[in-house]
C-alpha cells in the first residue's frame, strides 16, 4: 500500500505537470491577445477592427483557461480522492441529466461567466484538497464581466452601434484580465502550498508512528 505522503507527493507532481501543460496550451492564445493589442495601439487606421479582435481574443483566452481548470479538476480528483457533489460535477462537465418522457437525457449546462469565473477556480482548488474563493468584490472582477458583455454585443448585435468598441472598453478589458491573471496566480500558489504543507504533515506523522 502506497504511504499517504507518497500519494501526496505524486499529487504535487501532477499539479506542477498540469500547470506546465496549461501554460503551453494557452501560450498561442496569449500571443493572439498580445499581438492584437500591439496592432490596436499602432494601426490607427483600423482601430475598430483591432478593438474587436482584442475583445474576442481576450474572452477566448479566459474561456479556454476556465475550461482547462475544470477539466484538470476532473482528472486530479482521481488522485486526491476528493468527492464532488452532483451539482459541482455538473459544473465541471457542463452537462446535466434530466428526465423527459420517462427517459434520462443529457443536456448542456453552461454557467454565466460571472459564476463560471468563481466556480471553475473554486472547484480546481477543491480537487487539490485546498480551498479558494476568487476576490469578486473588486473592480477587476466587474471589469472582466463587463468585457464579456461587450463580446456578447459583438456576437448578438441589435444595431450598427452595438459592434462599436470604445477605447474605454479596451481599458476595461485590460483591467479585467489583470485581475484574472492575479487570481490564477493566487490560486496556483495556494494549491502548491497546501499540497506541500500536507506532505510535510504526513511525513511527520509517519515518523511519529515509527518511534
Amino acid at each position: 500500500m502506497t504511504p499517504p505522503h507518497q500519494q501526496l507527493i505524486k499529487q504535487g507532481e501532477e499539479l506542477n505537470k498540469c500547470i506546465r501543460q496549461m501554460a503551453l496550451t494557452i501560450r498561442p492564445l496569449d500571443a493572439d491577445y498580445d499581438l492584437a493589442g500591439k496592432y490596436w495601439r499602432s494601426d490607427k487606421d483600423n482601430r475598430q477592427f483591432w478593438s474587436r479582435v482584442v475583445i474576442r481574443c481576450l474572452c477566448a483566452n479566459i474561456e479556454a483557461r476556465l475550461y482547462l481548470f475544470r477539466r484538470t479538476a476532473l482528472e486530479t480528483v482521481n488522485l486526491s480522492k476528493v468527492s464532488f457533489a452532483k451539482d459541482e460535477r455538473e459544473i465541471l462537465t457542463e452537462t446535466r441529466e434530466v428526465t423527459e418522457g420517462g427517459k434520462l437525457r443529457t443536456k448542456p449546462k453552461w454557467l454565466p461567466i460571472k459564476d463560471s469565473l468563481k466556480e471553475s477556480l473554486r472547484l480546481f482548488a477543491k480537487s487539490m484538497g485546498a480551498s479558494f474563493n476568487a476576490d469578486c468584490g473588486t473592480k477587476g472582477y466587474k471589469d472582466l464581466c463587463d468585457t464579456f458583455e461587450v463580446r456578447h454585443h459583438l456576437m448578438h448585435p441589435k444595431d450598427v452601434f452595438a459592434v462599436e468598441i470604445r477605447d474605454e472598453d479596451i481599458q476595461t478589458a485590460e483591467e479585467g484580465i489583470h485581475w484574472f491573471n492575479q487570481q490564477c496566480a493566487d490560486l496556483l500558489d495556494k494549491c502548491k502550498a497546501h499540497v506541500a504543507a500536507t506532505v510535510a504533515r504526513e511525513i511527520l506523522a509517519q515518523k511519529a508512528k515509527k518511534r
